[in-house]
């Protein structure tokens, strides 16, 4: 059987991790939207016609892919704050499975080469 044992605060961290990066692409797009709709009226398009396109692009990002994506990142905090509780039921569980189930030509585990050591 394989040991894939995780440390449960490094999954809470992880799980905190998702969260505060759901709000970075919340804020950062915020100003990417901001500016990218002032482009139209302030820019010389003579040269460059593509300003439109642009424009149309982050109304896009703003309105349906940035709360999309938001929305898989919380999914994943979510996950890993459920899991960072309950996962030692369930580490033994998905190691036997896994064991059992998964390709090791598709997924070669190595022990060895996990940062956070195994609870011994």
């Amino acid at each position: 059987m394989v040991d894939l044992s995780l440390d449960p605060e490094e999954i809470k961290r992880g799980g905190v991790s998702m969260f505060a990066a759901s709000d970075g692409l919340y804020e950062d797009f915020k100003q990417v939207a901001s500016e990218g709709g002032a482009l139209k009226e302030s820019v010389d398009t003579g040269v460059f016609t593509g300003v439109n396109e642009v424009a149309q692009a982050v109304e896009r990002w703003e309105g349906a892919i940035v709360p999309g994506l938001r929305g898989r990142v919380e999914e994943l905090g979510a996950f890993l704050a459920v899991y960072s509780v309950q996962h030692v039921e369930l580490d033994g569980m998905t190691a036997e499975l896994f064991a059992q189930y998964a390709d090791p030509e598709v997924f070669p585990v190595d022990p060895g080469s996990r940062t956070t050591p195994a609870p011994e």
